[in-house]
């Protein structure tokens, strides 16, 4: 059923210093940075301010809901494109960050042409990155978030999954399946979306090989990640 409504979402009232522009609240709606248009959610960015001073202004929305382990499936028709600047994020977050874990499903910035999906959690947490698509690779095991590296990352060698590339193809459906033996994340481009997904009756067996999949391997998922909301957001001008 498309949405009808933003109710399902918290929007966040901050000064994102890690960004340099206001995540702010509601009144998004009102300035046209969020609604319903044509059955979709649309978050956007201040596109027409020039020179602004205070940081330009976008939307952080959280959702009110919090999940551990599960199916997140997202129908996602336009992502922000490959720009200078620009840092957008498709992620979960628990309470007690790091310790309860952070899932970064898209994130990216600047002119970069593919994602990097990373999960961020508290000390003693490894993983492998078997059942990951071929091009997926593991950039480093230990998603201490605490180390030099800030947490375990795959890299896609897959354009069509982010930026300009997505755009290209009228976007798709990201599916995230979290379970305490893998966590794993898979891309159906808008023209082969499975039937299941599309009816609402979902086998995840049938889905094939995921763009990345994190199998622990020293880490105990079910105490490092729990209790994620799920978060949308656009930065401008930084990187974590």
């Amino acid at each position: 059923m498309p949405p009808t409504s933003l109710t399902d979402l918290n929007f966040e009232t901050v000064l994102d210093l890690a960004g340099l522009l206001n995540m702010w609240a509601a009144t998004a709606e009102a300035k046209s940075l969020a609604g319903i248009r044509d059955g979709k959610v649309y978050l956007g960015v201040d596109n027409t301010t020039e020179n602004t001073t205070g940081g330009r202004q976008s939307v952080r929305v959280i959702s009110k809901n919090v999940w551990t382990n599960g199916v997140y499936i997202a129908d996602i028709a336009h992502m922000p494109g490959n720009a200078c600047g620009v840092w957008p994020a498709y992620w979960t977050s628990g309470p007690d960050w790091p310790n309860s874990g952070e899932i970064d499903i898209i994130e990216g910035v600047n002119l970069q042409k593919t994602p990097i999906i990373t999960l961020h959690s508290g000390k003693n947490c490894t993983v492998t990155n078997t059942g990951s698509a071929a091009g997926s690779v593991l950039t480093d095991p230990d998603c201490d978030s605490s180390t030099s590296s800030g947490g375990c990352s795959q890299t896609s060698t897959n354009t069509h999954v982010y930026g300009d590339g997505f755009n290209a193809i009228n976007g798709g459906v990201y599916v995230m399946q979290w379970t305490t033996s893998a966590i794993s994340v898979w891309f159906f481009p808008r023209s082969s979306i499975p039937a299941d997904i599309t009816a609402g009756a979902i086998e995840p067996p049938t889905w094939g090989t995921p763009l990345t999949r994190f199998v622990p391997s020293g880490c105990d998922f079910s105490s490092h990640f729990k209790s994620n909301d799920i978060i949308f957001n656009t930065n401008l001008c930084g990187w974590a």
